[in-house]
């Protein structure tokens, strides 16, 4: 529960009205926007901390401004970590992610949003390196620019996808999670130009002769001018993994939950008809289901999860043609994990409507050493969850040691190659 102040009055996030309290002032001039009351009582902040308030998915929702995260309270759910712990920081301090002098954020990609020259091979772009887990150290230096994986955890850092409070239980479904990834998009640039232009999150949509958001799309290919005649423009695609199709002697299609109407073609490394008789002959469905096999296998297993996919694309003549790709599981409530140990204790957090932010590893190699939440509401103080890698580095219990005491953290651990059952969690504060 958060409290806020509305001109004179103090209103609780979980009111019956908090709803219509938003809808009143999401119009309304800066002086009555809500302020959050997290330090309350602490001098010189009895008047709150601004916040805009904003519409998505038809619901009203409170956000922090720009770059204001250092003003609230470390149990607030707005607050960040120290950026000396996370693997965003690592982004920021590296420039992968810089902050313009004019408000705006530029970000360096380290994958291509145009094509041309001599053909990339569509197999080698799904493998591509990017699910390819470096050796340890190599990730942790990649700080200069954004993976595609990352650029899918930066935008859904971004939208707040990553945290959770009782305020998100029921709320969240695609037409809220769509709306949230196109509003992150907002103001951040990269050297093809605005990112905003260049991404492609389906809606929910029905059926249609063309859909709307693949005209869109299409509409977004056609403004972008050719760089030269040896280049053709991307578009970033972000949905749901629905399932893998043949479609014809030499390709598969690729279709998402939320567009199943319109497939996106992929095409193998090598479109001649005595390909499939050489030995290096690979298929582009095959490469995606061995690299993302791990992400699969935890899509069966699990049936309310989902498989979220980023992936660079353009059009073709037969078809929307998938590019490079790189994938992220999210639970039922669309929040990340890697694994099934992760996601039993966020699946306890959520049960419970803990106050806690998820920490992405964006470029980050899988071993490193980090939380992967923090959990806010904990008692006495928020407290950083660890679960131990399966090959950690030798200095693992010292950098942990280190980065809780950058946040004033406490440190909750758990070895799953020692115990198969977690701890207790840390109890909350109310």
């Amino acid at each position: 529960m958060a409290l806020y102040k509305f001109g004179e009055r103090t209103v609780s996030s979980d009111a019956p009205t908090f709803q219509k309290e938003l809808e009143n002032v999401h119009t309304a001039s800066a002086e009555q926007k809500p302020r959050c009351l997290c330090r309350h009582g602490e001098p010189g902040h009895d008047e709150g901390i601004a916040m805009v308030v904003a519409k998505i998915g038809g619901r009203f929702t409170v956000k922090r401004w720009p770059n204001s995260a250092e003003k609230h309270a470390a149990n607030c759910g707005f607050s960040e970590l120290p950026m000396e712990m996370t693997p965003y920081g690592a982004l920021q301090r590296g420039e992968a992610v810089l902050t313009l002098s004019s408000g705006h954020i530029r970000l360096r990609l380290d994958f291509s949003l145009a094509e041309g020259g001599e053909r990339e091979k569509p197999g080698g772009n799904i493998d591509g390196g990017e699910h390819h887990e470096p050796e340890q150290g190599e990730g942790d230096s990649n700080t200069k620019k954004l993976t595609i994986r990352a650029a899918l955890h930066y935008l859904w850092h971004e939208a707040d996808l990553d945290k959770w409070d009782r305020g998100c239980a029921g709320i969240r479904d695609w037409a809220m999670i769509s709306g949230s990834l196109r509003m992150a998009a907002n103001e951040k640039h990269t050297g093809s130009g605005p990112l905003g232009q260049l991404l492609f999150v389906p809606e929910v949509l029905g059926m249609e002769t063309e859909l709307p958001g693949i005209a869109g799309a299409r509409a977004k290919i056609a403004s972008r001018k050719k760089i030269d005649d040896k280049l053709t423009p991307l578009l970033l695609l972000i949905a749901e993994y629905k399932d893998i199709k043949h479609y014809d002697q030499y390709s598969h299609t690729f279709t998402t939950e939320d567009v199943p109407e319109y497939p996106f073609l992929m095409e193998d490394e090598n479109e001649h008809p005595w390909s499939y008789f050489s030995k290096n002959f690979r298929m582009a469905a095959d490469i995606f289901s061995t690299t993302f096999k791990d992400e699969l296998d935890l899509l069966r297993e699990h049936k309310n999860c989902h498989l979220i996919t980023i992936a660079t694309f353009s059009f073709s003549d037969r078809l929307v043609a998938l590019k490079k790709a790189a994938v992220m599981l999210v639970n039922e409530n669309w929040l990340p994990f890697q694994n099934v140990n992760e996601k039993r204790i966020i699946d306890e957090l959520t049960a419970k409507n803990r106050l806690f932010d998820i920490v992405l590893r964006f470029n980050q190699h899988i071993n490193s050493t980090r939380p992967f939440i923090i959990l806010k509401d904990a008692a006495p103080r928020p407290t950083a969850l660890y679960i131990v890698p399966e090959r950690p580095k030798e200095d693992y219990k010292e950098e942990r040691e280190k980065q809780a005491e950058l946040g004033n953290y406490a440190v909750w651990e758990w070895n799953p190659s020692i115990d198969a059952d977690y701890p207790p969690l840390p109890m909350s504060q109310e």
